[in-house]
């Protein structure tokens, strides 16, 4: 993960904003990603559980049984066979029986061991299992990304709004300075009272702005918080940025450099490969299944574990399922049907990443454009300052048009340090875009 920031941060200029230790604290906190990565681990459970159905099952069974009463069968050994014995003088040995099928008390332990030989159905739900395991790592990759991103945008709104803030303060200042110099002039009879008006509809304006962009940033930090999992009330630092690195890969480039990064493809082709092997699940009742079980231990009427006592039995079993009421090719159709829907949301997702990629590479380059014009406006817009400053020391400008021309020149400086924040959150975009700095 230190790997990933850097390469985020690095990219951005921001290799030594606070930025990366917002970015660490959300991908450890966030509770949205935290659910997903319970999803991959839960996954990966169901994988050990079809992995250990290649292995025996051994079990252990005791029963201990208390009867009385049921059939019986009836021997006369007595009424047969004593008449004759008395008649040589051999007196009545026998005795008519009465053999009841239930024994009064019974017990019985035994270990049965149970291996499957051949079954089709539990080597293709292994790699079903195993195909849906990534499913969910890619899933949870997804999102990490996208949180990293939104981060990154995050923070960005927080230091443009502060810029923005500070400028308003300071615009504030000079607009409260021209109300009171215009009431001055009016005093003295030097302009009209339209002109206080003006004055005072301008500073009730930037107050308005004020006010505004200062609620923005109160709830632009609280979502910055609130994506690392922290206190909404939490301080937010924030420092000054770093030259811009402006290299752009070209546009076919960065395209081909998405289809083989972004988790949302490698999500989805995982969900078609376990969709293929439910449909071999389903096929897999037509192939028998072949089985060996072997039973060892004890029975009687009293717990004696001796070789008088003991019995084992060994058996191979061959299961065949010849008719199923159709019920098995209905489930290899519907497997076949989820597979193209799988498909479908493929293609879906390719065309939306390609022109995702197309809309993010043509929106950085506007954005480049108005950053060359912005500084070609702080330029003339510096340079008539100083005009007009040159012109106000002599006394050939009014202060109202000293003032006009500062405040052009700080809403050129403004403009300009917006268009570099926005070029850095559309630069930002770009990359979650192509899965630059994100691919695994």
């Amino acid at each position: 993960m230190k790997h990933l920031l850097f390469l985020i941060s690095i990219s951005l200029g921001l290799s030594q904003s606070p930025l990366q230790g917002y970015i660490k604290q959300a991908i450890e906190n966030n509770l949205e990603l935290k659910q997903k990565t319970f999803k991959y681990e839960q996954a990966t459970q169901r994988l050990r559980k079809a992995k250990g159905m290649f292995l025996p099952h051994v079990d252990l069974n005791a029963r201990y049984t208390r009867s009385g009463g049921g059939r019986t069968i009836d021997l006369p050994l007595g009424s047969m066979l004593n008449p004759l014995y008395s008649q040589h003088g051999l007196g009545t040995p026998f005795e008519d029986q009465h053999i009841r099928f239930l024994r009064e008390k019974e017990h019985e332990t035994k270990l049965t061991l149970t291996q499957h030989i051949f079954n089709l159905k539990i080597y293709n739900n292994y790699k079903l299992n195993a195909s849906l395991e990534e499913v969910a790592l890619k899933e949870k990759d997804a999102f990490k990304h996208e949180l990293i991103k939104e981060v990154t945008h995050a923070y960005l709104a927080v230091v443009k709004l502060e810029k923005v803030t500070r400028v308003y303060e300071t615009n504030l200042h000079l607009l409260q300075e021209n109300k009171r110099v215009t009431e001055s002039l009016f005093k003295n009879g030097k302009v009209t009272q339209d002109a206080v008006y003006l004055a005072e509809v301008d500073l009730l304006s930037i107050k308005k702005q004020l006010n505004s962009v200062q609620n923005q940033l109160t709830l632009a930090k609280k979502y910055v918080n609130h994506l690392r999992n922290v206190e909404l009330s939490s301080a937010v630092e924030t420092d000054d940025l770093p030259p811009l690195i402006e290299t752009i890969k070209p546009l076919e480039e960065l395209k081909e450099q998405a289809l083989h990064s972004r988790n949302e493809l490698k999500q989805l082709t995982h969900a078609i490969i376990s969709a293929e092997y439910g449909k071999k699940i389903a096929a897999g009742s037509f192939f028998p299944n072949v089985l060996l079980s072997g039973t060892y231990g004890f029975q009687g009427e009293e717990y004696r574990f001796d070789s008088e006592h003991d019995y084992w039995m060994l058996s191979g079993v061959v299961q065949w399922n010849l008719f199923k009421g159709f019920q098995d090719r209905a489930e290899t159709e519907e497997k076949e049907l989820e597979i193209m829907i799988y498909e479908s949301m493929y293609n879906d997702v390719l065309g939306k990443i390609k022109l995702e990629v197309e809309r993010a590479y043509t929106t950085l380059k506007t954005v480049r454009e108005d950053l060359n014009i912005s500084e070609v406006g702080i330029k003339n817009a510096s340079l008539a300052f100083h005009i007009v400053q040159k012109k106000y020391n002599e006394g050939l400008a009014s202060y109202i048009e000293y003032l006009n021309a500062l405040t052009k020149k700080q809403n050129q400086e403004l403009a300009h340090e917006i268009n570099k924040i926005n070029y850095r959150i559309q630069r930002a975009e770009l990359e979650y875009a192509t899965g630059e700095s994100y691919a695994n």
